[in-house]
């Protein structure tokens, strides 16, 4: 069989998705085509592959976070331009973006037949200026998304060309002992994790207020841990806020030291996954998740429901998988990783 050659490329600088790159990465390599890359040079470095894997490591100068939307775009744009002009992409059979800006590659598309993966943008159907240029790409390139739920504005607005792969999961977090750590667990019977700095507004304010909720956790020693920049709560010791950025190394310690991991996104959350999910399979922990419907997935994943909605329900269910050690999630990390073979020998 004559080997493809494909291009991954990640045009946008996040930190965030450096596990993600890795993921699908490993899965388009998995499929026994040449694979090169054309990363950032900061994700480059933490990713580790070596140097001949890439058609081109983007400079340091184009990896500037503004903190402005409309100057970030600005230098998107420049970053788009950079590759067109250092990458012949016609040396290429398929071409894999790992992310995308609407406005930026709509205007400064690489080339044609890109396969584009979405990760926020199924949600920006509501948005007149992105998706009109969604709609611009969609005319000669295709779309990624993660389940049938992401797909479905694509599919309302008459976008068929739309592939499902699997977000996937990472190896799994090694425990290691930090001095560092923001809380000693060890202190507690049962520690429940928030790991996300995104979380509902409502709900801290739940947090913050709620006494039957603080007793709650003091009568049972639970340790509830959330990330959170601006909360303070001084009624209850047993919730805990994490105010600081936390290392790579403090953040998997404390979330393999966790017992139930919880998510309470804000409504804005929607036609997304998240990676967090994932991050429980291949940890084999547990999750509680505050209602929202595009985290419907995460029932597949558990042999029990993960959802709440009430505080009052949220405290049932802690105690369900603090005494229920047979609760646990049902699939294997395996299971879920993305699955490239259909794109890459497929005809598009």
């Amino acid at each position: 069989m004559i080997k493809k050659n494909i291009l991954y490329v990640n045009y946008i600088l996040q930190y965030g998705h450096v596990n993600f790159d890795r993921i699908h990465i490993s899965a388009l390599k998995s499929t026994g085509n040449n694979v090169k890359l054309i990363l950032h040079y900061k994700i480059a470095k933490e990713l580790g592959f070596p140097l001949a894997e890439y058609e081109l490591i983007l400079p340091k100068f184009l990896g500037i976070d503004s903190h402005n939307p409309i100057l970030n775009r600005f230098i998107y744009i420049l970053t788009l331009l950079y590759i067109k002009i250092k990458v012949s992409f016609k040396n290429y059979d398929k071409i894999i973006l790992s992310s995308m800006d609407e406005p930026t590659l709509g205007l400064v598309p690489l080339c044609r037949k890109m396969f584009i993966i979405c990760h926020v943008n199924a949600s920006n159907f509501e948005n007149t200026i992105k998706r009109f240029f969604i709609k611009k790409l969609t005319k000669y390139n295709y779309f990624i998304v993660f389940n049938r739920r992401m797909k479905e504005p694509f599919i309302e607005n008459g976008i068929s060309n739309v592939f499902i792969i699997s977000h996937g999961c990472i190896d799994p977090y090694q425990p290691q002992i930090l001095e560092s750590l923001p809380i000693d667990t060890t202190k507690y019977d049962f520690v429940i994790f928030h790991p996300s700095a995104k979380i509902e507004r409502n709900f801290l304010q739940e947090l913050k207020s709620n006494k039957e909720l603080h007793r709650f956790f003091i009568d049972n020693n639970y340790a509830f841990v959330v990330r959170d920049k601006s909360l303070e709560i001084e009624e209850c010791e047993n919730i805990i806020i994490i105010h600081k950025y936390l290392t790579k190394e403090q953040y998997q310690t404390l979330f393999v030291a966790s017992d139930v991991i919880l998510l309470a996104y804000p409504e804005s959350f929607r036609y997304q996954v998240s990676g967090i999910s994932y991050e429980c399979i291949t940890n084999k922990k547990n999750i509680l998740i505050r209602n929202n419907p595009s985290l419907k997935y995460c029932e597949n994943f558990y042999n029990y429901n993960p959802f709440f909605l009430t505080t009052e329900q949220l405290c049932k269910k802690i105690n369900f998988l603090r005494h229920n050690p047979t609760a646990k999630c049902k699939v294997s990390a395996n299971s879920l990783q993305p699955d490239y073979q259909e794109i890459v020998n497929s005809d598009y």
